[in-house]
């Protein structure tokens, strides 16, 4: 990035949901508001009603963003409100997943550098059966139950967006690719909840004035599925050379400055030439 001497590059807020990111920036804006750059990844799961959601929405929610949600999670999300009833069912899930129903990890399961069960380590070669029609259709099952797009979380990115312009700071919102044939079956389920998601965060970034750039096929990159874990999450291989993509495309992105309209990326022309 031709930082000089002292620059420093801060990455990155993680979090379940777009929520994540506003709660975390709120609490520590005072550091986090000097940044010249906020880059959001954004996917189509943490943007419906269907989400589960995650520890941060639980603890600081408020009562109309939990009433935005239906059935069985805004019931817990409003008794949540009052008094936390969950705190304890995710880590108690996992004991007894693992530890009791299971007894021990299968074999080809191997615990990765970040403690998260895998079919194979960080560093390696993704294993075939994560590559299957079955699988992928596993996870899109698993993320995008009952998609309904969601005003509140929207809303989120909306706050996300000017808390970091109102202090000078250039958003980029990016969709990065996915493995194998996930993304195809996903735009064939029922309502193509992909597309409703690309159409809804393509319009939002207009209107917020936010560049936005969805990546979808892993050679747009320069990636494979080799370098892939499961559907979405890169191995240390697959982390450097997205890390060396993303660094020259958003050196080519602040080269083009305000001249490049955010119309010209979204419609996929790329920034990246």
């Amino acid at each position: 990035m031709g930082l000089g001497r002292g620059q420093v590059l801060n990455l990155a807020m993680g979090g379940y949901s777009i929520f994540d990111a506003v709660v975390t920036y709120e609490r520590n804006r005072t550091i986090l508001s000097s940044a010249d750059i906020v880059v959001v990844q954004l996917d189509g799961f943490q943007f419906t009603t269907g989400i589960v959601p995650g520890p941060r929405y639980e603890v600081f929610a408020s009562l109309s963003d939990r009433m935005a949600f239906h059935g069985a999670k805004r019931a817990r999300l409003i008794k949540d409100w009052f008094v936390r009833t969950d705190s304890a069912l995710v880590p108690l899930y996992i004991y007894l997943n693992y530890s009791l129903i299971r007894r021990r990890p299968p074999e080809d399961y191997g615990i990765d550098r970040y403690g998260r069960l895998a079919l194979v380590p960080i560093t390696g070669e993704h294993d075939p059966r994560e590559f299957t029609e079955r699988a992928f259709r596993g996870w899109i099952n698993e993320f995008y139950r009952e998609y309904e797009h969601s005003p509140v979380m929207e809303g989120q990115l909306a706050r996300m967006v000017t808390m970091a312009q109102e202090r000078g700071a250039k958003v980029y919102l990016i969709h990065m690719p996915t493995a194998g044939n996930y993304l195809a079956l996903l735009e064939r389920e029922p309502g193509n909840p992909y597309l409703q998601f690309k159409t809804n965060l393509t319009r939002a970034a207009q209107e917020l004035g936010a560049r936005c750039q969805f990546w979808e096929a892993p050679a747009e990159v320069g990636l494979t599925d080799r370098d892939f874990v499961d559907w979405g999450h890169l191995n240390t291989p697959g982390a450097e050379k997205w890390s060396q993509f993303f660094v020259r495309w958003l050196q080519a992105a602040e080269a083009a400055g305000p001249a490049v309209s955010s119309a010209r990326v979204l419609s996929g022309g790329g920034l990246e030439r």
